[in-house]
């Protein structure tokens, strides 16, 4: 049995549609079609039943999903360590951690990454959000996690999104509002509004505003921190609220409650940024394969 038909076959169920797998895998509808109807008579058995509107797995294709959807998972990591060995994919990597957020996603995407490329070192470097751009020209680091939202119109900066998340308040759980299942904006603005931003006329101050001002609302206080674990010491302190991505509450710190938040939704972008044209080729593995499920 050759390996493309199970990858062919993983496909199509994966996304239950002919025309989807056949695009994700670089052919034509009637070849991945013909290649599954080939496999089904070495199987001896159907995979999937087709009509002019849907596709499904069959109970028996069902049961042969689960028992090779990882054998086809182990040999695509495999044929990607023999790729680094044989094409040299070695080297090594800077990468710069500005604190707090990449405890969410970071373990996630460096274990995916050494397994795939194991010759390549991995070295870190503390960051400052105010100094990205500068640091990212001057090579300190090769990648460094941000938001995008003041690196987007700069033209030697490029950057992959590695999540969206609507927000959600978070604050220290003996704040009075801890207690409610969801809180207004209007109640927010009340509290000291804590915001990582290094100065008032950045893009990410102007992202956090936004929050407010589609509903015309002023904040009594707004408090800047230099960095995420300083913002997380100002919520331990009580000092006041936080807007934050809810993915947040994965931290899972004791001390901190996160609520709802009433009326529309108000989305934050997390991204990993590096240089235009950086020569170290393992850049490109790493920020092609940085995605978190």
């Amino acid at each position: 049995m050759q390996m493309n038909k199970l990858i062919y076959f993983i496909s199509v169920a994966d996304n239950l549609n002919f025309t989807k797998a056949a695009k994700e895998c670089y052919l034509a509808q009637s070849a991945i079609s013909q290649q599954i109807n080939s496999l089904e008579q070495e199987l001896g058995f159907q995979l999937f039943t087709r009509t002019s509107k849907n596709v499904e797995l069959t109970e028996a294709g069902k049961v042969f999903y689960d028992g090779v959807k990882n054998v086809v998972k182990e040999y695509k990591n495999t044929v990607k360590k023999a790729e680094s060995v044989a094409y040299g994919y070695k080297g090594m990597i800077t990468i710069g951690i500005c604190g707090g957020t990449e405890e969410l996603f970071l373990p996630q995407i460096l274990n995916k990454f050494k397994k795939m490329y194991p010759l390549v070192e991995i070295n870190f470097k503390r960051a400052s959000f105010e100094k990205i751009s500068k640091e990212l020209e001057s090579k300190i680091y090769d990648v460094v996690f941000t938001w995008p939202y003041d690196i987007e119109e700069l033209d030697r900066i490029d950057y992959k999104i590695i999540f969206e998340d609507n927000v959600c308040a978070m604050m220290n759980s003996s704040n009075k509002l801890a207690c409610k299942l969801k809180v207004s904006r209007e109640e927010l603005s009340r509290e000291n509004n804590i915001v990582v931003a290094n100065e008032k006329k950045t893009k990410t101050y102007e992202h956090f505003l936004s929050f407010y001002n589609k509903y015309n609302i002023i904040p009594k206080s707004i408090i800047t921190a230099a960095d995420s674990p300083i913002l997380s010491l100002m919520i331990d302190l009580n000092m006041g609220i936080s807007i934050v991505p809810k993915k947040v509450k994965e931290l899972n710190n004791e001390k901190v409650s996160f609520v709802e938040i009433e009326g529309e939704p108000h989305s934050i972008k997390f991204s990993a940024a590096y240089l235009k044209g950086n020569t170290n080729p393992c850049v490109d593995l790493f920020i092609n394969n940085a995605s978190i499920r």
